[in-house]
């Protein structure tokens, strides 16, 4: 009851923070540490003084606070569980959370259980959207990256591994974005006699992860008519139809539709063509066809780039 209790918190947290627009702040250190155990999630934590205690500087409090509204920040800031600690009235419990007792106006990311997730950042970094958010990915990356190596590949490379075991371990790697794993999702799909349920937890995942190897594996399959795998290519994200780009076409012209099709949607270009288009097109047709979803695609992934990375 209290995991679902904690899990319910989060959850109504992330739907306030989108409907605000910013951060939505725990500010009870053990009901934060609670809510990370529930639900997996590390945390950020944030060390705030007053306004007294900034000198009345209230330049570098507005400046935390537009960030705190950035779309970039909020989108990762949903994998974490934000805590805001008083510089002044908690400063006998930073050193928990790896920060230092005069710490004032910094962050700091922590796992579940209190491991460092990298060092801290500066009240100037977390005054910068684009600082705040690559420090953050950053700490979810290092956060996924442990709990991969310590607890889901193990059960990943357990060729005997329980299919309910197995399927979490999978999606589990997909909710992280653990990127690092997309060479052990793949040799999962290669095992003879694949339960059903594994087949496509697997496949979703490399959707997920939206690597070159993910993409590319995917497109073989669809190549292979893999129905669900064809379905599963057209849900990378843009940086994942980055690595299919140079498939659409074959050296001598021919257009690969399942790479065309999954670079469309996932790129969410308007007015693609069907495969019957493809199939009865002057080369010349089809050429300037793909000529333009290549560079609307290029836009993009730029684009995605910016807001994600």
């Amino acid at each position: 009851m209290r995991t679902l209790l904690a899990t319910f918190s989060v959850l109504a947290a992330a739907l306030a923070a989108h409907a605000q627009g910013t951060v939505q702040w725990q500010t009870d250190p053990r009901t934060a540490i609670a809510q990370a155990k529930a639900t997996g999630k590390p945390l950020m934590v944030y060390v705030r003084a007053s306004s007294s205690e900034r000198s009345g500087d209230d330049d570098v409090d507005r400046d935390h606070q537009r960030s705190f509204r950035d779309q970039r920040v909020l989108r990762i800031a949903a994998s974490f569980i934000p805590l805001r600690l008083s510089a002044s009235r908690d400063r006998a419990i930073l050193g928990e959370f790896g920060l230092s007792q005069s710490a004032s106006m910094e962050m700091a990311f922590v796992s579940p259980d209190g491991e460092s997730l990298g060092p801290t950042l500066s009240a100037g970094g977390i005054g910068q959207p684009e600082s705040l958010a690559k420090r953050l990915r950053q700490a979810l990356d290092a956060y996924g990256t442990k709990i991969y190596q310590k607890e889901l590949k193990p059960i990943i490379d357990d060729k005997d591994a329980k299919t309910d075991a197995l399927r979490n371990a999978l999606n589990r790697v997909a909710d992280l974005g653990v990127r690092a794993a997309d060479r052990d999702v793949i040799a999962v799909l290669e095992r003879e006699n694949l339960d059903p349920p594994i087949r496509n937890a697997a496949l979703a995942t490399l959707a997920a992860l939206s690597t070159p190897a993910s993409a590319k594996h995917l497109l073989k399959l669809a190549r292979e008519d893999d129905a669900t795998a064809l379905k599963q290519l057209e849900k990378l994200t843009p940086i994942g139809a980055e690595a299919l780009l140079d498939e659409i076409t074959d050296k001598d012209g021919n257009v690969d539709f399942a790479a065309y099709n999954a670079v469309v949607r996932s790129c969410r270009i308007a007015a693609p063509k069907a495969k019957k288009f493809f199939e009865n097109a002057a080369p010349a047709v089809a050429a300037k066809e793909v000529e333009r979803v290549v560079g609307l695609a290029k836009t993009a992934i730029q684009n995605w780039k910016r807001d994600n990375e």
